[in-house]
């Protein structure tokens, strides 16, 4: 019983770090998406940032 309890525990401490890095991931595309909305304004009406943008508000969308 107490090996089962062991990886259980294993198990979850497994989980909390991918959950962590999954978080860390997330904040990371979001910091992103601000900068570059943030430079959006000075180039204009970029085609290419405007489809990143989109593509990583879906990913931020998608993840949470």
């Amino acid at each position: 019983m107490s090996q089962q309890l062991t990886k259980l525990q294993d198990a979850a401490d497994k989980c909390k770090t991918f959950t962590k890095a999954t978080d860390a991931q997330l904040k990371f595309f979001q910091t992103n998406r601000n900068l570059l909305e943030a430079v959006t304004g000075t180039l204009g009406a970029d085609h290419t940032i405007a489809e990143t943008l989109r593509n990583t508000d879906d990913i931020l969308t998608e993840e949470s």
